[in-house]
């Protein structure tokens, strides 16, 4: 018998900066829709793993990829404490995913999963 698990999709509409508030996105449990997505591609990601020194390197599209459930108006940020290891919940609506990250050009994001 497969685990009964449901994913959190967001309900919010307001792009928050604290991390207090992405903890307090409003959202719904409901069943998984399946949805997985590549990570995006990273110019500088893919230079520097051809040897290129690219200097600092600040929002990447990898660490802090857009969200899918709100067409890119928020990303999806760093949710781990008291999550699993590379949770992500969006910053507008308030989707929880989880990151899995891979070599430069593979990796994807998938609905988290809350299982019961």
């Amino acid at each position: 018998m497969a685990d009964k698990y449901q994913v959190k999709k967001g309900t919010g509409r307001k792009l928050v900066t604290s991390y207090a508030d992405l903890l307090d996105r409003p959202g719904r449990y409901t069943e998984d829709d399946g949805l997985e997505m590549p990570l995006p591609p990273c110019p500088q990601c893919e230079a520097e793993a051809n040897g290129k020194d690219t200097g600092p390197h600040r929002d990447c599209p990898r660490v802090q990829p857009p969200c899918p459930d709100c067409q890119g108006k928020g990303k999806l940020i760093w949710a781990e404490a008291g999550y699993v290891p590379w949770h992500r919940i969006c910053n507008f609506c308030g989707s929880h995913w989880d990151l899995h990250p891979g070599p430069v050009g593979a990796g994807y994001i998938r609905r988290a999963r809350f299982y019961s």
